[in-house]
């Protein structure tokens, strides 16, 4: 049996992100969603989701590296800058030895909350960039409140390469933790997740051609397709150097017929939260 979960990362990014994905749901295209409970609007376009596509699953995608943190700043001075801002992606894994983890976990649970206050339960828990999968003292602050929260968790990347591709100049230390240890925490946490994590619908290749190519060579079990679908405008361009591509992966799962597919090869299209129905 093979169940697929496609999730949509960053809703709440922007209102063009959010707006993308709520139409790729619609089109039966994607399963889920994780919402940046910090960014200024998610909490309005998550009210919106709620109205006008009730039954999209949306968990959380724990950020520490863009936008500002919903914890007042003076409680995690090692997460933010002399503004009060998370670190950028790359200042974050440069100073990764020196972040406090007891602070990343103090503003997950705020995240978790800020969805849990909109009355929505959270699906499951990823995070944006992978920061809650850098470290054994990160992703213990992630499961520990996955645990709590009885949510289920996204797995770590099936391989070194695929990581590596999205975050180039990894440490060797790092990169082992991701590509094997990362895994078995979870396991040993015995907190529900997929078997298999596909990263590589991403860019050049969130085209059709690798998207049937990824559907085609699902294994038995539970896999994710993790995607970034949105419509790009003028805030997306300012918040994120990856902005047009979002367009184009939007295009891609709405137009390409995708639901018949799924049907066609025997593969069902689940949330985190019906792993266990």
């Amino acid at each position: 049996m093979r169940r697929l979960i496609i999730n949509a990362d960053d809703y709440g990014l922007t209102r063009g992100v959010s707006q993308g994905i709520r139409y790729a749901f619609s089109c039966g295209a994607i399963a889920s969603t994780t919402a940046m409970m910090n960014m200024p609007g998610s909490a309005k376009d998550v009210e919106i989701a709620k109205r006008d596509t009730p039954y999209l699953p949306i968990g959380i995608h724990l950020t520490l590296t863009a936008g500002r943190p919903v914890t007042p700043a003076e409680k995690i001075p090692t997460l933010v800058d002399g503004e009060g801002r998370f670190l950028a992606r790359n200042s974050f894994l440069a100073k990764l030895d020196g972040i406090q983890p007891e602070e990343a976990g103090l503003e997950f649970r705020a995240q978790i909350e800020a969805l849990q206050a909109l009355d929505v339960r959270p699906d499951h828990l990823d995070s944006h960039h992978f920061v809650s999968y850098l470290s054994p003292a990160l992703l213990a602050q992630m499961l520990r409140l996955a645990e709590e929260f009885k949510l289920p968790v996204r797995p770590p990347a099936a391989d070194d390469a695929e990581m590596g591709a999205l975050f180039p100049g990894l440490s060797d230390t790092v990169t082992a933790f991701l590509k094997a240890g990362a895994r078995e925490e979870i396991r040993r946490a015995s907190i529900p997740t997929a078997d298999r994590l596909f990263l590589t619908f991403y860019d050049k290749t969130a085209t059709q051609k690798h998207l049937t190519w990824i559907l085609g060579s699902l294994p038995d079990g539970v896999s994710e397709i993790m995607c970034h679908p949105g419509m790009s405008d003028g805030d997306l361009r300012a918040a994120s150097d990856y902005a047009e591509e979002r367009g184009y992966e939007l295009n891609v799962l709405t137009e390409s017929g995708l639901p018949g597919i799924l049907r066609q090869r025997e593969i069902d299209l689940v949330s985190y939260g019906r792993l266990n129905a």
